[in-house]
C-alpha cells in the first residue's frame, strides 16, 4: 500500500532523503537536505518553512 515516486537523479542527490506526508489540508514535502527554491505552483496554497518543508492543498 502507497505510492512510488520517481525523482530526477540530479535532483535527488542535492535533496537526500525525501518523505511525503498527507495532512488534513493536502500534504507536505520533507528533504534531508534542505532546498530554498520558492513556493510551488499549486493553487497559491503551497507554502515553505523551516527544513524546506511545503504543503499544497489542490
Amino acid at each position: 500500500m502507497g505510492y512510488s515516486f520517481c525523482v530526477e537523479r540530479a535532483l535527488g542527490e542535492k535533496t537526500g532523503a525525501i518523505r511525503i506526508d498527507m495532512t488534513s489540508y493536502g500534504f507536505t514535502v520533507d528533504s534531508e537536505n534542505p532546498m530554498n527554491l520558492g513556493g510551488g505552483g499549486c493553487g497559491g496554497s503551497c507554502g515553505s518553512g523551516e527544513k524546506s518543508s511545503g504543503g499544497c492543498s489542490c
